[in-house]
């Protein structure tokens, strides 16, 4: 890539205001309303400095709110980023772990902030279809048997493409609220697809947000998102392995409050219950398995 003249910063001016997975951010008072982001070594290449850039610029584009980017810049051999202060800025995420009882305004924020997402037509001579990536990366996992892995292709492939945005990590962490203004933020796996590409990132478990939270409320939400699209469910299959306790006696009220949420009669809902005769950690009482299969139908 074509080394261009970018402008050098010295270090020793700027103060570590942030670290996080990628790398660090700086702030210089004689530089107000800016922050410094000097990216992990495999990420401060120049190539990936002006992916990032040239992502967030064309995110802005689309009219999706995102912390300006201003500059790339030159921090001794590597390269980096200038851009946006956000003031008082605080993940969604965040927002629920320090305040609970907000819990459910940030949940209805989230779900207004992904549909405007979703129904934004994206740049698709410049952003990647989500569905060609999900194909490849099913293709690329050797992990899955070939059996799993025609299924999951073949479901893959019934999702229609879409030319409208999706973030590709849409979760509670990756917006940022700032009194009353959203930023969308962590853009490198931004392309166009169909929003369900996205729902695996939904309920992450690095997030604060979801921690402790009563499964039956993300099962709720799941069928919504699944009833938005024009699907319902059919009926569920599902076997649980577990060595102890007993699941016999729970198994009709398992039944019976899962009938309800996924809007299906309890003929329906299927739960069974096995052991591994005390073989692996299912025996050993270290965990559990459970595999769940549910007929979608539109």
């Amino acid at each position: 890539m074509e080394q261009t003249n970018y402008p050098h910063i010295d270090l020793s001016a700027w103060t570590q205001v942030g670290e996080g997975g990628n790398g660090k951010t700086y702030e210089n008072p004689s530089r107000p309303g800016v922050i410094l982001k000097v990216n992990n070594s495999r990420l401060s290449t120049l190539e990936a400095v002006k992916h990032e850039y040239d992502v967030s610029k064309a995110v802005e584009s689309m009219g999706l709110p995102v912390p300006a980017m201003h500059e790339i810049v030159r921090v001794g051999d590597v390269y980096a980023t200038i851009s946006e202060l956000v003031p008082n800025k605080k993940s969604l995420s965040r927002i629920c772990h320090d305040e609970p009882e907000r819990i459910e305004e940030m949940a209805r924020l989230l779900c207004q902030k992904g549909k405007e997402l979703f129904a934004t037509p994206c740049h698709t001579d410049f952003f990647p279809s989500r569905k060609e990536q999900a194909l490849s990366a099913i293709d690329r996992a050797g992990f899955v048997s070939k059996k799993n892995r025609r299924m999951i292709r073949a479901f893959a492939e019934s999702v229609p493409e879409n030319s409208h945005c999706v973030h590709g990590d849409f979760q509670s962490g990756n917006i940022l609220l700032s009194g009353e203004q959203t930023y969308w933020i962590d853009l490198d796996r931004f392309a166009h697809g169909d929003p369900m590409f996205d729902i695996g990132h939904l309920f992450p478990d690095t997030s604060d947000e979801w921690k402790g939270v009563d499964s039956k409320l993300l099962l709720e939400k799941v069928v919504a998102i699944i009833q938005e699209k024009g699907y319902r469910v059919g009926n569920v299959d599902i076997t649980i392995a577990l060595q102890k306790p007993k699941l016999a006696p729970h198994i009709a009220t398992m039944r019976a409050t899962l009938a309800p949420i996924l809007g299906v009669s309890l003929d329906c809902v299927s739960v069974k219950a096995t052991t591994t005769e005390r073989l692996g950690f299912v025996g050993r009482c270290e965990g559990c398995e459970v595999w769940a299969c549910a007929l979608i139908t539109k």
